[in-house]
């Protein structure tokens, strides 16, 4: 009798939770998402786009937050993965759209407002998802914080894009590979 081992990839120990950028990101006034579309060029961090290493094989928890006013605030998630050629030169880059909010609700009244570092960040207490496979977790009450797990899919980029209206409105947020 033969026996076989199938071993998972599952990563198996949580890192813990970074903020994406050591400073905030300003929203562009805008209702459209960046175009994603497959490019040469490797993805670079532009506002109001972040790219981040995947430094999973599984999943990334984001929670959203935002510095400043802003209204009908939203996020994409995208992954990049190279597209390379038989010799084994990359030939493109390829986006996939792995979860994008339709709408997002700040938390109001009470402690609605939270600091990290010296700066004052609202949360969200709900989100909707409109597109990808992301898991919401919306808050129970308002004192607890919404999030969004993404199956990363095995991407080699992330990319975090948010966008909102408002005068000068700032993001950032809480991520990690679980």
């Amino acid at each position: 009798m033969i026996h076989t081992h199938t071993m998972s990839q599952l990563k198996t120990v949580q890192e813990p939770m970074k903020l994406l950028s050591s400073t905030n990101i300003g929203i562009t006034s805008s209702s459209t998402y960046t175009a994603n579309l497959p490019q040469t060029a490797q993805p670079v961090s532009a506002n109001p786009v972040i790219i981040i290493p995947n430094t999973s094989l599984n999943y990334l928890k984001i929670v959203p937050v935002v510095k400043d006013v802003v209204t009908s605030p939203n996020f994409k998630v995208t992954g990049w993965n190279k597209c390379v050629n038989s010799a084994g030169v990359v030939t493109h880059w390829v986006p996939q759209c792995l979860f994008s909010s339709s709408s997002m609700t700040k938390v109001t009244g009470g402690s609605s407002t939270f600091t990290v570092n010296g700066e004052t960040y609202q949360r969200f207490d709900t989100i909707v998802k409109s597109q990808g496979d992301g898991k919401v977790f919306n808050a129970t009450s308002t004192l607890d914080t919404a999030f969004v797990l993404v199956d990363t899919l095995g991407c080699e980029l992330i990319e975090v894009e948010f966008i909102g209206a408002g005068t000068s409105p700032t993001y950032n947020a809480f991520y990690g590979a679980i």
